[in-house]
């Protein structure tokens, strides 16, 4: 292996091409991998969606999802998870398949299933839609557009500009709120009905079929053949109206004569405006812009504002318009990288430094080419394996700077010291003489360590690919980890012992030092060894000392251990960094209307008008917020509503204290179920608390999540507590006399036909102009009105619904001839799990709330409160995705531990030598979890990597020192005694053992400054690296000295 290290320096010249070509193309690679905000996860989640307009939950759940469901669970493979959920109108069925699952191949047996049963589902129910969940799906740009204008023109301009949206390359969707779409109102009179004998059956069958443009054949005059098409397609709403119903008496009736007909837009369902500086919001229209998968973020930000600058310029499509960009994700990821990049580079001359006061100008300048010229490496890697550059790649390359450090550190300090024990440089040399003495320095060096440093970064590989067998979601986010590590590992061992060796060839010289900074630094560094000696010494000649030291050690560890389950160390996935970002979700009771949601969300505007830091928002009435569920995305119902809100970035409070004054203030809000919160960071995951309550009686399930809800609100640090049993509300419920229908020859489903088109409206045929599909839309005006307001035609009392003629042989009939009407309560929604019913219990926490301590104390509550028979309670949530991540992370690091163990026996052929390197990595955890506690800090997914990072530098530091030791005691055995040779050889590690620690420690502070999620990791790396060279450097020789062993080569 050292004939291949020492090709690099032996050919030179070829190696300055190598390395020109890795920057080149390093280089290149930065500027073309792909960037995005978060990994894109490739988990097969599906979604099945069913529309039944109209229709209860106890309806949705009895004629969609039941029937959707039962091949769903019982006929395909690899499914992990099921649950649905039935609301009013929309039936949902989510599929968890294995994460080894194939995709397509999942995807086509979920359409193949849905295919098999639709023709079961109602006819009035729209067709079942299959979606692919992506949880890159936040938008990459949300825009608002107000202006002064009549409203039409505002909409009519707002859909021409989401037109030019999803023309731009990369954009897969543009979601408009505020606008609807265009349509066609036939609103019938019920006493014209009345008076003509007519029914809505009858008007909708005349519209319908007077809308005909068709081909019927050919003709053949003389020799030439010509085709033959009917034409008789409406294009005007004024067609509309004057399509003959019947004639009284010879003359035509009309449907003017019958109804309203206005060409408008359908009935909103959103609703939009915008605040910029606390200005009384505006009515606006909304764009989420979506990027396609694949799609660059970056690119796709920049052409979608060029565009909307295109637009408002002067002579643009909206000139003189207002369009303000409330969200960009593209301008986050940018302040991201230059955030990230300012620390890489703060890191590399801090290394710089403390290499330049401890070993010399030249070995700090070594080493600040060596660390860029390893990432450079290491991009090219990424670049071509099909990896992009995103939020946990950028966490694992800055993760990785205090790993690649080490490998220069020992390669530079080890020539460094070589090259001060010859003499100086001799006049006499000729300059290839001297450059000849310096690379067989340098290439000894290499021999020495080339072995201890594969090993060690075989090692570091060793724990970090293990990682890339983390399941689930937590899994697929984070593989790009060990991917970006492996890539820097590998490229920091091929700088290291192949290039840092040319390097000092041509950068270090011979000799002692000669400046007087340099003599003092010497003669200091002397000093310290020689004390370090001295007390090493002692340390070895007292077996007193050493029993204390391995007994202390062994306390610190099992208190450390404690520290998260008594709860002195929080436990979190991801800490909430400090976002710019944050939403305000509003739930009304079910039933609702969009006019009152709307009021009491300007309840909550007006608390915003006194936040300061709030620069901006935007309001939605209709649509909860993109971000605020991982899972399922947006939720749409006139009773919701959500405002998103841009703080401003020079700011000086947190947003945690931001978020918690507006959940204080909003309390006060008791007819709303609300939710605030900021922009998270990491893989998406369930609420910190979720109780899923299972069982088959749905009263019962809604008694115990009344139970645990209540139970849940008086245990300290929990808010925005919510229920799926909340909301519910009454519903009139109209049983057929069947009996009558039969004896006046009726039918039921024409009944429930005349229903629906009465109170929902029937779409009777479509207007094409230019290029756009306009519906035509029929509904009874039931309100006093009689249809002259087009949106309020259901305002009505449920006897005079009871009114509507239902058509019969013998005529018409109303229908209180035909039902029987009843009051009864209704759910909002009714969930599965498996098939099962369930009812959920969420909560969010307060800052400084433990998911951990919380769940406890819920469990215990639940185990002295009498639930109700037959109903199984799980606490999960958060916590649970904590457990199950935090433990296929421990099971990984034991596969990297034994990997590591097999590897180092590989080297030292040794068990023993084994256990002594790997005996560091545990006990550094007294450091990571004493650093955390001390800080405030959370044992998260960043303070894991951190000790997973800190296990690698501190196994290299082991590995290193114990080889050390094995080559003193085969040079010296013969003369010295074994405490002897284990105090001078771990003396002659002291240098660069500290330095590594020294240079990671330093290196890791402008991490504290760069962004909250970075905090935890850079208190655990200091933390531990500190503590664990206390104990490379006393315990290691400690237990050597002790138990030497034989060597065995």
């Amino acid at each position: 292996m050292f004939s291949f290290w020492s090709f690099f320096t032996q050919r030179s010249r070829f190696s300055i091409i190598l390395i020109l070509a890795i920057g080149f193309l390093g280089i290149n690679a930065i500027f073309d991998i792909p960037k995005e905000s978060s990994p894109e996860v490739d988990i097969p989640i599906a979604i099945v969606s069913t529309v039944l307009p109209g229709a209860s939950p106890e309806d949705v759940e009895k004629l969609i999802t039941n029937i959707l469901e039962d091949p769903l669970k019982n006929n395909l493979d690899d499914v992990r998870n099921i649950t649905s959920n039935s609301s009013e109108g929309l039936s949902n069925i989510t599929i968890e398949f294995e994460a080894s699952a194939d995709i397509p191949k999942s995807m086509r047996s979920v359409r193949d299933e849905v295919d098999a049963v639709k023709g079961e589902l109602p006819d009035e129910a729209f067709d079942p839609r299959v979606i692919e969940l992506d949880f890159g799906s936040d938008p990459v740009v949300t825009a608002t557009l107000s202006a002064n204008v009549p409203s039409e023109i505002l909409f009519a301009l707002g859909e021409e500009a989401a037109d030019e949206l999803e023309d731009i390359r990369g954009v897969s969707s543009v979601i408009v709120g505020g606008v609807e779409k265009r349509q066609v109102h036939v609103v019938l009179n019920r006493n014209a009905l009345a008076q003509y004998g007519l029914t809505i059956t009858d008007v909708t069958r005349a519209i319908a079929s007077a809308n005909v443009a068709l081909p019927v054949g050919n003709i053949q005059i003389d020799t030439a053949e010509f085709p033959v098409r009917l034409s008789g397609d409406i294009q005007s709403s004024q067609e509309v109206a004057n399509i003959p119903i019947l004639a009284v008496g010879g003359t035509p009736v009309y449907v003017r004569d019958i109804a309203y007909v206005v060409d408008g837009r359908a009935e909103p369902t959103t609703l939009s405006r915008t605040s910029i500086d606390s200005s009384p919001s505006i009515a606006s229209i909304s764009f989420n812009v979506f990027k396609g998968s694949g799609a660059k973020i970056t690119k796709v930000s920049a052409s979608v504002n060029e565009k909307l600058d295109e637009m408002t310029a002067v002579g643009g499509l909206l000139e003189g318009m207002q369009m303000h960009v409330m969200f960009d994700n593209g301008e986050l990821l940018a302040n991201d990288l230059t955030t990230l990049t300012r620390s890489g580079l703060q890191t590399i001359a801090l290394v710089t430094l403390v290499l330049l006061l401890a070993v010399g100008w030249r070995e700090a300048l070594i080493a600040a080419i060596s660390i860029p010229l390893s990432f450079l490496a290491a991009f090219i890697g990424l670049y071509y394996s099909g990896n992009t550059l995103n939020f946990i790649s950028l966490f694992a390359l800055i993760l990785s700077i205090g790993i690649i450090v080490d490998s220069t550190i020992v390669i530079v300090e080890g020539i460094n010291r070589r090259l001060h024990q010859l003499s100086a440089r001799d006049d006499n040399e000729t300059p290839k003489e001297r450059e000849r003495i310096k690379s067989r320095a340098a290439l000894d060096v290499v021999r020495e360590f080339n072995i201890p440093l594969v090993t060690g970064t075989m090692t570091t590989v060793a724990v970090f690919a293990p990682l890339l067998m983390v399941s689930g979601i937590t899994g697929e986010f984070i593989k790009s980890i060990p991917f970006t590590i492996i890539f820097v590992l590998l490229a920091s061992l091929l700088v290291a012992l192949g290039f840092v060796p040319l390097f000092a060839t041509k950068l270090l010289k011979r000799g002692t030092a000669t400046s007087k900074f340099a003599e003092k630094r010497d003669a200091f560094i002397a000093r310290f060894e020689a004390n370090y000696r001295k007390y090493l010494d002692m340390l070895l000649s007292s077996r007193e000392l050493g029993n204390t030291l391995i007994v202390s050690l062994i306390l610190l560890f099992i208190v450390a251990l404690s520290l998260p389950i008594t709860g002195a160390v929080r436990t979190v996935f991801f800490e909430d960094s400090d976002s710019d970002y944050m939403f305000v979700d509003v739930a009304l009771p079910t039933g609702t209307i969009l006019s009152r949601t709307d009021l009491e969300v300007r309840k909550i505007e007006e608390i915003l008008y006194e936040i300061p830091e709030a620069k901006s928002f935007v309001t939605t009435i209709g649509r909860t917020s993109s971000f605020s569920d991982p899972f399922a995305g947006s939720s749409n119902g006139s009773r919701l509503g959500n405002i998103f809100i841009t703080l401003d970035p020079d700011r000086r409070r947190a947003t945690t204290e931001i978020v918690d004054e507006v959940r204080k203030k909003v309390s006060a809000i008791h007819t709303s179920e609300i939710r605030v919160d900021q922009l998270s960071d990491g893989p998406p995951s369930l609420a910190p608390i979720t109780i899923t309550l299972s069982g088959d009686s749905l009263v019962d399930l809604e008694t115990a999540a009344l139970q645990v809800e209540k139970i849940l609100s008086s245990i300290d640090g929990t808010t925005d507590i919510t229920s799926s049993v909340k909301n519910n509300t009454n519903e009139f419920v109209l049983t057929i006399k069947r009996e009558e229908v039969v004896a006046r020859g009726a039918s039921i489903i024409a009944i429930a036909g005349s229903l629906r088109a009465a109170l929902y409206g029937e779409e009777t045929t479509e207007i094409k102009q230019l290029g756009d599909d306009i519906d035509v839309v029929a509904r009874l005006a039931l309100d006093s009105s009689n249809g002259a307001e087009i949106y309020a035609t259901n305002r009505t009392t449920i006897d005079t619904l009871a009114q509507i003629e239902i058509a019969t042989p013998s005529g018409p009939v109303p229908l209180s001839v035909f039902i029987d009407v009843s009051v009864q309560p209704s759910r909002a929604s009714i969930t599965h799990k498996k098939g099962t019913r369930i009812a959920t219990v969420s909560s969010r926490l307060t800052e400084g709330g433990n998911a951990l301590i919380i769940s406890q104390k819920l469990e215990e509550r639940l185990a002295t409160t009498q639930i109700p028979k037959g109903v199984d309670i799980a606490v999960g949530g958060e916590s649970e995705d904590v457990d199950q991540s935090f433990k296929d992370m421990f099971v990984s690091l034991i596969i990297g531990m034994v990997s590591m163990f097999a590897i180092l026996v590989l080297q030292f052929n040794s068990f023993r030598y084994a256990i002594y390197v790997l005996a560091i990595v545990p006990l550094s955890l007294i450091g990571v979890l004493a650093g955390l506690m001390i800080t405030g800090s959370p044992l998260s997914f960043p303070s894991m990597m951190g000790f997973i990072a800190l296990s690698g530098i501190v196994v290299n530091n082991s590995i290193i020192l114990i080889d050390t030791i094995n080559v003193h005691r085969r040079r010296d055995s013969a003369t010295k005694s074994i405490k002897e040779i284990v105090v001078e050889a771990s003396a002659s590690r002291l240098r660069p053992v500290l330095l590594t620690a020294l240079t990671t420690v330093v290196g890791m502070v402008p991490l504290l400054f760069a962004a909250a999620i970075w905090v935890p990791l850079a208190y655990a790396l200091m933390f531990g690296l500190a503590f664990a060279t206390v104990i490379t450097l006393l315990l290691v020789p400690s237990i050597y000295a002790r138990w030497p062993g034989k060597l065995n080569d």
